[in-house]
């Protein structure tokens, strides 16, 4: 995954689906230090070449707020996390 500008962000851990829509909601992205942070697909471009993010650096990412839980989002956090990339 590459951030806007064009430097490696992380690696593609998984995808959450929302379950009640059946559709890929988020990206949960493996980055340097260990840590995961999401995506959410809105703000991702997937390409054969690798997923572009134009919204954030490269060296933004650490900074995305993280989820309490590994596997669920609340609204709260949803909101966070959207903020920070729009």
């Amino acid at each position: 995954m590459y951030g806007a500008d064009g430097e490696v962000a992380g690696q593609v851990a998984d995808m959450w689906v929302d379950r009640s829509e059946m559709m890929f909601r988020y990206i949960e992205v493996a980055l340097p230090d260990g840590s995961r942070r999401l995506l959410p697909t809105t703000f991702a471009r997937i390409k054969k070449t690798g997923i572009e993010v134009h919204a954030l650096l490269a060296h933004q990412f650490p900074d995305v707020p993280r989820t309490r839980s590994p596997e669920q989002i609340t609204l709260l956090e949803e909101e966070k996390i959207c903020a920070c990339y729009g």
